[in-house]
Parts: structure tokens; C-alpha cells; sequence
């Protein structure tokens, strides 16, 4: 029998009764993979319904006609309308996500990749041509150094200095 059946056909299905059968982990879980399947349905939302980015070094596209995007954000708004079903279904409650501290790792992470630019670092892909590092390194070093103050503002927006 498959899950989708096996939910339905339980007698005592209330939504009580689901909630107080999961324990704490089981709980997180069921949390951290809704949540998950949230954020990806209203990412793809936003990029059916915003008009797509030309950034310096990407450029987006999103191949579907206005048929096909109206489509897609039914299925979307039927996807939605299950996750906050089970959600209610599960006793899960939403957790506030601050946005400047998940930007701020973001931007942590790109800080420590544009650290592997450095022209020492460039080892590791084979030999660096002696003049790379005067020409490159000032340019990597503005680059890691905004994105780690970025990141630090972000994370902290009370202690400007």
C-alpha cells in the first residue's frame, strides 16, 4: 500500500492523533523537510512571477510560455496548500528565519571561496605564473574583504562602527 494511501485509511487520523505520534526527532524531521519543500515551492513561485535577473556573470531564463507558468503556480498553490494541511496536521508552527543571518552565512561561505582565489591557493589546479599574484591577490583580497564585511553587518546590524 502506498504512504499516500495508508495515510487516509487510518481511523483514528485526526490531526490530534498524527501529532502525538511522532516523538521530538521524528518531529524535527517531518519540520525540517516541510520547511524545505516550502522554501523550494516559493522560490520557484517568485521566479514565475518575477521578471528574470541579468547579473554580471549569469544570466537567467525560465523557458516555460504564460500557460505553462500559470501551471505551474497551480500546482504550486496545490503543493502549498498540502504542506500547510500536514503542518496543521503535525502541530508544527512556524519558526521565524532571520534573513540577514542567513544571508550572512551565504555571504561567510563566498568570503572563504574568494580566499581559495588567492594566487598561493591557485596551486592546488598547478604551477601560477610568478606575476599572477600582484595581479590578482589586490583584487581577490576586495573582493573576500566585502564579502566578510557584509556578512558581519548583516549578522550584527547593531554594532556599526
Amino acid at each position: 500500500m502506498a504512504a499516500s494511501d495508508d495515510a487516509g485509511s487510518s481511523a483514528g487520523s485526526s490531526p490530534e492523533f498524527m501529532a502525538d505520534l511522532l516523538n521530538p526527532y521524528q518531529r524535527n524531521s517531518a519540520f525540517a523537510v516541510l520547511r524545505a519543500y516550502e522554501h523550494d515551492l516559493r522560490q520557484v513561485q517568485t521566479w514565475l512571477l518575477t521578471q528574470p535577473v541579468s547579473g554580471i556573470l549569469y544570466r537567467q531564463v525560465l523557458h516555460l510560455s504564460e500557460e505553462e507558468r500559470r501551471q505551474a503556480l497551480a500546482y504550486i498553490a496545490e503543493a502549498l496548500a498540502h504542506v500547510a494541511e500536514m503542518a496543521q496536521a503535525l502541530g508544527l508552527e512556524p519558526m521565524e528565519e532571520d534573513l540577514g543571518a542567513a544571508a550572512a552565512g551565504s555571504l561567510i561561505v563566498d568570503w572563504a571561496n574568494l580566499e581559495d582565489l588567492r594566487s598561493d591557493k591557485l596551486r592546488a589546479y598547478g604551477a601560477v605564473d610568478p606575476h599572477l599574484r600582484s595581479m590578482l591577490d589586490p583584487f581577490v583580497r576586495r573582493l573576500a574583504d566585502s564579502a566578510f564585511s557584509l556578512a558581519s553587518f548583516l549578522k550584527h546590524p547593531g554594532d556599526r562602527s
